[in-house]
């Protein structure tokens, strides 16, 4: 579930990154978020370890997909409203 919810989280992002970034920055742009996202898995670990070691495993791992499916469903929410902006300014011209 928590796979599932961090892929539908990452796909809209990255494919909107990759929409609004000028191709010639596009390799730089994708070439840090990548530093960044790897970069940040030594401190999700460390904030993981303090995290565990007072809550349960089943409560973490529950409240996180709670968290990343509630980010999913925001995310979706802000692009379908954008691309319903759109949509109405292209057919006002």
């Amino acid at each position: 579930m928590l796979s599932t919810a961090s892929a539908f989280i990452i796909i809209p992002i990255q494919a909107h990154i990759q929409k609004e970034t000028p191709t010639q920055y596009m390799s730089r742009v994708f070439s840090m978020m990548g530093l960044l996202s790897r970069g940040g898995i030594p401190l999700g670990a460390l904030i993981y370890g303090f995290v565990l070691e007072r809550i349960s495993l089943h409560s973490t791992m529950f409240s996180i997909t709670l968290i990343m499916i509630a980010t999913f469903i925001g995310i979706v929410v802000f692009l379908l409203r954008e691309t319903r902006d759109l949509k109405e300014s292209n057919e006002s011209m």
